[in-house]
């Protein structure tokens, strides 16, 4: 704990020295990359990172004309900008706990603009942009729930290159509602945020009437995608934007929306995730290019740590007859878990009535896992499941004699481990065997 709280001090005394310094600069880099294990490129997905997990994710975008004035009236184009613009994103998470997740995201970015002192002289130049750094906290696990829900709140340093688009005037933070539903072979999600800022940013080209402020503004994404070939091919969509929040959707140059499609290619055991896609910007103003291209990879590891065999050693299977099996359908627990979750208890009850059945025989629970994590990790804390219904039907009233436990890890689930609802359903301590 002293060292997480060392850590986080480090970390905003980090980002308070970069807000006090002076940048003056119109940030149009509004594609923000999602690392998360769910979601699609610029929707973040609310699962977080489980306890002692990493993820990493690079991704590279192009953008071409990112930044323009329009007539209000008309939409004519009056002036470009910025030519084209390239970005390199640096993204890691860290799982605290299974419900708080902490990340940062350092872009880096190659651009070609116009002066807009002089539009006939146009310039190259390679800057950092603004480094944000987030948290994302499960208010409604996916897990646990029927769709997912968190809060994410953010906070962005203003790193960004004080004449090249790549940053904003000062700091700028807020937050997001995420909220998903996973299903067999898809995924759909919606963000909600707001953004503020110390300070508004307005550009005006030499010789124009035209302006453009940015200032607080409300963000958005809608996503969602649907598997082509399970575990190996996604297809994905999204539309993303913003609006200021003082003029509410009044100007298009200053509520941008752009939508964008793509694929998603799963290897190693889905731990790998290859990203390819492009889109369009629907409007003029800034951060909504004529046309994006992007690519990236992402990679996910936990760190486990050495699974302990509960106390009590575990008996030895009896060379006993199995008459009879009853299977205890719907019997759960929460990932990386073996305690009981409370609505499965009632399941317990009911089948306890069932064993009371055989006065004089004795009973087998076996338990199993889902295929996250090594074989002798997941042999271990299936015996944990099993063990932990033996325990409770040792309270129910039988005979500590009469009840013996096995665990079979990963190896004989009940549905392919290819989506968080199938691995929910292998995460169980799934029959009791009779014996006699």
């Amino acid at each position: 704990m002293q060292k997480i709280k060392r850590v986080a001090v480090l970390f905003i005394t980090v980002f308070v020295c970069v807000a006090s310094s002076e940048v003056r600069a119109l940030n149009i880099q509004s594609s923000h990359p999602n690392p998360g294990q769910t979601g699609t490129f610029n929707v973040f997905g609310s699962r977080t990172e489980p306890a002692r997990g990493f993820g990493f994710s690079a991704t590279t975008q192009y953008e071409k004309d990112p930044l323009e004035f329009r007539n209000f009236t008309t939409g004519a184009q009056v002036r470009y900008i910025m030519d084209w613009m390239e970005t390199t994103d640096v993204l890691a998470e860290y799982g605290f706990t299974n419900w708080a997740t902490v990340g940062v995201d350092i872009p880096f970015s190659f651009v070609r603009y116009a002066l807009p002192t002089n539009m006939n002289i146009r310039e190259s130049h390679t800057s950092l942009g603004d480094i944000t750094a987030y948290g994302k906290f499960a208010i409604l696990h996916p897990d646990k729930y029927p769709i997912g829900f968190s809060i994410m709140p953010f906070v962005a340093a203003p790193t960004g290159s004080t004449t090249h688009f790549t940053g904003d005037h000062g700091t700028g933070w807020g937050a997001k509602l995420l909220a998903d539903k996973e299903f067999d072979g898809g995924y759909f999600g919606v963000n909600l945020g707001y953004k503020a800022r110390t300070r508004s940013d307005t550009v005006q080209a030499v010789g124009s009437t035209q302006s453009l402020t940015v200032d607080d503004e409300f963000v958005y994404g809608v996503g969602g995608g649907m598997d082509i070939v399970k575990k190996k091919l996604r297809v994905f969509t999204e539309l993303i934007g913003s609006t200021a929040a003082a003029d509410f959707a009044k100007h298009s140059q200053t509520s941008p929306m752009e939508v964008n499609g793509g694929f998603e290619i799963g290897a190693m055991k889905n731990a790998m995730k290859v990203t390819l896609g492009a889109g369009s910007g629907l409007n003029g103003g800034y951060s909504a290019p004529r046309f994006r291209v992007f690519g990236g990879l992402t990679y996910h590891w936990q760190i486990k740590p050495a699974a302990k065999r509960i106390e009590l050693a575990k008996a030895e299977p009896a060379q006993e007859e199995v008459i009879d099996t009853i299977i205890l359908d719907g019997i759960h627990f929460s990932y990386d878990k073996y305690t009981i979750l409370p609505d499965s208890k009632h399941i317990l009850d009911e089948n306890f009535l069932k064993l009371q059945k055989y006065p004089k025989e004795h009973f087998r629970v076996i338990g199993h896992t889902d295929s996250r994590g090594s074989h002798q990790y997941n042999q271990v804390l299936s015996e944990n499941r099993a063990k932990s219904v033996v325990d409770y039907f040792i309270k129910k009233g039988i005979a500590p004699n009469r009840l013996q436990w096995e665990g079979r890890g990963k190896r004989e689930p009940v549905a392919p481990n290819n989506s968080e609802s199938n691995m929910w359903l292998n995460r169980r301590a799934v029959e009791v065997q009779v014996l006699r």
